[in-house]
């Protein structure tokens, strides 16, 4: 594993928050930050390389010729003008791995002095497709769990959050860095199908806790 700098962008941040997306159910919560981001004047400023925790296990085929895919990117970002910083995972990565990269993350935020992270995750219900998206909470400090509920965010009191877009609040809280994951509402019955209403109930969420304007029309297309 390797953290690759490219740009050094700490001249041009101060006491910055930090968005972190892993896929997971409906991919909820990554889509809510890949929107923000690819919505946002996001540049791209280090990368992990995780190759050694992967293997390839099939081919791509196109017009008839096979290649190997390219390995899952972790990717850095700063939203230009901004103290928001952006991590975007295309892989969960398990075990010893995960640990790894959750790590190298933290060591990144302690370095740029990052005083909040948010993570976004899905969580899944008995519920109707129709029904109004609720996001619920969790933190690491009281101090977020109640900023975060002044947001429309219902504090979940009990439970548990698997992933690394869970896993991260524990592995903050050692390091002394405030933390929440936020997790939209969506039927249990379709965790495998990308679910973009759940996503833009994220996106609603840190829009107001970050004093963000995303514009959402093309998440309403297709939510």
């Amino acid at each position: 594993m390797k953290l690759n700098i490219r740009t050094d962008i700490s001249a041009d941040i101060q006491s910055p928050t930090l968005l972190a997306g892993w896929p997971g159910m409906g991919s909820v919560g990554v889509g809510a930050i890949n929107y923000i981001r690819r919505h946002a004047e996001a540049v791209a400023f280090a990368d992990i390389d995780m190759t050694e925790f992967f293997c390839h296990e099939e081919v791509v085929v196109e017009n008839g010729i096979a290649k190997l895919p390219d390995m899952p990117a972790h990717v850095f970002y700063h939203l230009q003008g901004t103290d928001i910083l952006v991590f975007e995972s295309e892989a969960q990565v398990p075990g010893q791995g995960g640990i790894s990269l959750m790590n190298c993350v933290l060591d990144l935020a302690e370095d740029l002095e990052v005083q909040t992270i948010y993570t976004a995750a899905a969580y899944a219900i008995p519920m109707r497709p129709g029904d109004d998206v609720q996001v619920l909470g969790i933190s690491n400090r009281e101090t977020l769990r109640d900023h975060i509920s002044n947001h429309g965010v219902e504090v979940l009191d009990q439970g548990h959050i698997s992933g690394l877009n869970g896993l991260l609040l524990g592995f903050a809280g050692t390091r002394s860095i405030s933390a929440s994951c936020l997790m939209a509402t969506m039927p249990h019955h379709v965790v495998q199908m990308p679910n973009p209403k759940a996503s833009r109930g994220i996106v609603n969420v840190l829009a107001s806790l970050l004093d963000l304007h995303i514009d959402l029309v093309e998440m309403d297309v297709v939510a």
